[in-house]
Protein backbone atom coordinates (compact mmCIF):
# COMPACT_ATOMS: atom_id res chain seq x y z
CA UNK A 1 0.00 0.00 0.00
CA UNK A 2 1.43 3.35 -1.01
CA UNK A 3 2.01 5.76 1.90
CA UNK A 4 0.58 9.23 1.64
CA UNK A 5 3.25 11.92 1.18
CA UNK A 6 2.29 14.07 4.19
CA UNK A 7 5.39 16.24 3.88
CA UNK A 8 4.50 17.20 0.30
CA UNK A 9 0.93 17.99 1.34
CA UNK A 10 2.05 20.23 4.20
CA UNK A 11 4.54 21.97 1.98
CA UNK A 12 1.83 22.56 -0.58
CA UNK A 13 -0.49 23.92 2.11
CA UNK A 14 2.20 26.29 3.42
CA UNK A 15 2.88 27.46 -0.10
CA UNK A 16 -0.83 28.10 -0.62
CA UNK A 17 -1.11 30.02 2.67
CA UNK A 18 1.98 32.04 1.93
CA UNK A 19 0.53 32.98 -1.45
CA UNK A 20 -2.82 33.80 0.11
CA UNK A 21 -1.47 36.04 2.92
CA UNK A 22 1.61 37.37 1.18
CA UNK A 23 4.86 35.61 2.04
CA UNK A 24 6.94 38.50 3.37
CA UNK A 25 4.35 40.25 5.49
CA UNK A 26 1.68 37.59 5.88
CA UNK A 27 0.50 35.65 8.87
CA UNK A 28 2.68 32.64 8.09
CA UNK A 29 5.84 34.55 7.33
CA UNK A 30 8.69 34.13 9.82
CA UNK A 31 9.48 37.04 12.19
CA UNK A 32 12.70 37.56 10.26
CA UNK A 33 10.78 37.80 7.00
CA UNK A 34 8.34 40.32 8.47
CA UNK A 35 11.28 42.35 9.74
CA UNK A 36 12.89 42.33 6.31
CA UNK A 37 9.81 43.99 4.83
CA UNK A 38 10.62 47.23 6.63
CA UNK A 39 12.79 49.87 5.02
CA UNK A 40 15.25 49.49 7.91
CA UNK A 41 18.03 46.90 7.55
CA UNK A 42 19.64 46.20 10.90
CA UNK A 43 22.62 44.06 11.81
CA UNK A 44 22.24 40.56 13.22
CA UNK A 45 22.58 41.96 16.75
CA UNK A 46 19.94 44.58 16.03
CA UNK A 47 17.64 41.90 14.62
CA UNK A 48 17.91 40.00 17.90
CA UNK A 49 17.14 43.19 19.82
CA UNK A 50 14.20 43.82 17.50
CA UNK A 51 12.67 40.41 18.22
CA UNK A 52 13.12 40.91 21.98
CA UNK A 53 11.39 44.29 21.81
CA UNK A 54 8.54 42.87 19.75
CA UNK A 55 8.04 40.10 22.31
CA UNK A 56 7.80 42.79 25.01
CA UNK A 57 4.95 44.55 23.28
CA UNK A 58 6.73 47.08 21.09
CA UNK A 59 5.14 47.78 17.72
CA UNK A 60 7.32 47.40 14.65
CA UNK A 61 7.83 51.17 14.29
CA UNK A 62 8.57 51.67 17.98
CA UNK A 63 11.09 48.82 17.99
CA UNK A 64 12.93 50.32 15.03
CA UNK A 65 12.87 53.78 16.63
CA UNK A 66 14.29 52.34 19.84
CA UNK A 67 17.17 50.61 18.02
CA UNK A 68 17.97 53.68 15.95
CA UNK A 69 17.90 55.88 19.04
CA UNK A 70 14.90 57.90 17.91
CA UNK A 71 12.54 56.85 20.68
CA UNK A 72 12.79 59.84 23.02
CA UNK A 73 11.08 58.02 25.89
CA UNK A 74 13.44 55.05 25.68
CA UNK A 75 16.67 56.99 25.07
CA UNK A 76 16.80 59.64 27.79
CA UNK A 77 19.36 62.44 27.52
CA UNK A 78 21.77 62.95 30.40
CA UNK A 79 20.34 65.26 33.03
CA UNK A 80 22.05 68.65 33.19
CA UNK A 81 23.68 69.45 36.54
CA UNK A 82 22.09 72.25 38.52
CA UNK A 83 24.12 75.34 39.47
CA UNK A 84 24.20 74.10 43.06
CA UNK A 85 25.59 70.71 42.01
CA UNK A 86 28.24 72.38 39.83
CA UNK A 87 29.22 74.63 42.73
CA UNK A 88 29.52 71.69 45.15
CA UNK A 89 31.73 69.79 42.69
CA UNK A 90 33.91 72.87 42.18
CA UNK A 91 34.58 73.31 45.91
CA UNK A 92 35.04 69.57 46.37
CA UNK A 93 37.76 69.63 43.70
CA UNK A 94 39.38 72.68 45.33
CA UNK A 95 39.59 70.84 48.65
CA UNK A 96 40.90 67.62 47.10
CA UNK A 97 43.53 69.48 45.06
CA UNK A 98 44.79 71.18 48.23
CA UNK A 99 45.61 67.87 49.96
CA UNK A 100 49.02 66.23 49.63
CA UNK A 101 51.28 64.11 51.81
CA UNK A 102 54.52 66.04 51.30
CA UNK A 103 56.64 65.70 54.43
CA UNK A 104 54.78 62.62 55.63
CA UNK A 105 56.30 59.16 55.50
CA UNK A 106 53.32 57.60 53.70
CA UNK A 107 52.40 56.88 50.06
CA UNK A 108 50.77 59.85 48.35
CA UNK A 109 46.97 59.52 48.59
CA UNK A 110 45.40 59.46 45.13
CA UNK A 111 41.68 58.75 45.24
CA UNK A 112 39.20 61.22 46.79
CA UNK A 113 38.52 58.82 49.67
CA UNK A 114 42.24 58.32 50.35
CA UNK A 115 42.85 62.07 50.35
CA UNK A 116 39.91 62.83 52.61
CA UNK A 117 40.83 60.01 55.00
CA UNK A 118 44.35 61.43 55.24
CA UNK A 119 42.96 64.94 55.86
CA UNK A 120 40.58 63.69 58.57
CA UNK A 121 43.37 61.76 60.27
CA UNK A 122 45.55 64.86 60.39
CA UNK A 123 42.72 67.03 61.68
CA UNK A 124 41.98 64.66 64.53
CA UNK A 125 45.59 64.02 65.53
CA UNK A 126 46.86 67.60 65.10
CA UNK A 127 43.89 69.56 66.45
CA UNK A 128 41.29 67.49 68.28
CA UNK A 129 43.53 65.16 70.25
CA UNK A 130 44.28 66.49 73.74
CA UNK A 131 42.49 69.76 72.92
CA UNK A 132 39.60 70.19 75.35
CA UNK A 133 38.56 73.54 73.89
CA UNK A 134 38.38 72.11 70.38
CA UNK A 135 36.32 69.16 71.60
CA UNK A 136 33.71 71.59 72.93
CA UNK A 137 33.27 73.07 69.44
CA UNK A 138 31.04 71.68 66.74
CA UNK A 139 32.83 69.59 64.14
CA UNK A 140 32.48 72.39 61.60
CA UNK A 141 33.79 75.08 63.97
CA UNK A 142 36.77 72.96 64.92
CA UNK A 143 37.62 72.21 61.30
CA UNK A 144 37.31 75.91 60.37
CA UNK A 145 39.66 76.80 63.23
CA UNK A 146 42.18 74.18 62.12
CA UNK A 147 42.03 75.33 58.49
CA UNK A 148 43.14 78.82 59.54
CA UNK A 149 46.50 77.34 60.53
CA UNK A 150 46.93 76.49 56.81
CA UNK A 151 47.48 72.71 57.12
CA UNK A 152 46.74 72.28 53.40
CA UNK A 153 47.30 74.24 50.20
CA UNK A 154 43.79 75.68 50.33
CA UNK A 155 43.60 79.28 48.95
CA UNK A 156 43.94 81.83 51.78
CA UNK A 157 44.80 85.26 50.34
CA UNK A 158 41.84 87.63 50.13
CA UNK A 159 42.16 88.00 46.37
CA UNK A 160 42.30 84.23 45.90
CA UNK A 161 39.23 83.75 48.08
CA UNK A 162 37.19 86.32 46.12
CA UNK A 163 38.25 84.78 42.80
CA UNK A 164 37.42 81.30 44.11
CA UNK A 165 33.95 82.41 45.21
CA UNK A 166 33.21 83.90 41.79
CA UNK A 167 34.36 80.77 39.96
CA UNK A 168 32.38 78.61 42.38
CA UNK A 169 29.20 80.57 41.73
CA UNK A 170 28.79 81.80 45.31
CA UNK A 171 29.69 85.41 44.52
CA UNK A 172 28.51 87.40 41.51
CA UNK A 173 31.06 89.05 39.24
CA UNK A 174 29.96 92.61 40.04
CA UNK A 175 29.73 92.05 43.80
CA UNK A 176 29.97 95.03 46.12
CA UNK A 177 32.73 95.42 48.70
CA UNK A 178 30.22 94.53 51.39
CA UNK A 179 29.31 91.28 49.65
CA UNK A 180 32.98 90.43 49.15
CA UNK A 181 33.69 91.08 52.83
CA UNK A 182 30.85 88.75 53.82
CA UNK A 183 32.49 85.99 51.76
CA UNK A 184 35.87 86.66 53.39
CA UNK A 185 34.41 86.62 56.91
CA UNK A 186 32.64 83.30 56.34
CA UNK A 187 35.32 81.62 54.21
CA UNK A 188 36.83 79.16 56.71
CA UNK A 189 33.46 78.12 58.06
CA UNK A 190 32.20 77.68 54.49
CA UNK A 191 35.15 75.49 53.45
CA UNK A 192 34.83 73.44 56.63
CA UNK A 193 31.20 72.77 55.74
CA UNK A 194 32.15 71.73 52.19
CA UNK A 195 34.81 69.41 53.62
CA UNK A 196 32.28 67.72 55.91
CA UNK A 197 29.96 67.29 52.92
CA UNK A 198 32.82 65.56 51.06
CA UNK A 199 33.48 63.31 54.10
CA UNK A 200 29.86 62.17 54.02
CA UNK A 201 29.81 61.74 50.26
CA UNK A 202 32.84 59.41 50.24
CA UNK A 203 32.02 57.61 53.48
CA UNK A 204 34.85 59.15 55.51
CA UNK A 205 33.32 59.27 58.99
Amino acid sequence: MMKKNVGWANQSKRHSNAKKYGHAGGKYATPKARFKTSKWDGSTDSNSQYFALRQNGYSHDKAVEFIEGKDKKAVKPKKELSDRQKSNLFYEKTILDSIDADGFDIPEPKTPKEKLSFLKGRFESEFLENNLQAKRMSRQQALAEWYQGLPTNIPFYNGEIIELAKKGGTLKENASEREEQRVLDNYWNFMANKTLQAFRKYGVE
